[in-house]
């Protein structure tokens, strides 16, 4: 299991893309202090084409909507 230091002390995020049915499709586990940008080009890269993502905000910057695209 991979930890990370963060303000909470140790810790980990479960990144996770899901079908419409609320299924899950794919998982990436990152350390607590990494960005959630880089788990999110990691899951994207997965994807079919012409699908629809619903990202929220902590992946709102210029490079992930580019890859969304």
């Amino acid at each position: 299991m991979i930890s990370g230091i963060s303000c909470g002390g140790l810790n980990n995020k479960i990144h996770a893309i899901a079908d419409a049915q609320g299924k899950p499709l794919a998982f990436h586990l990152t350390p607590g202090q990494a960005a959630d940008c880089r788990a999110a080009e990691a899951l994207l890269n997965g994807l079919p084409a012409r699908c629809i993502v619903h990202p929220n905000r902590a992946h709102d910057t210029n490079r992930i909507r580019d890859n969304i695209e």
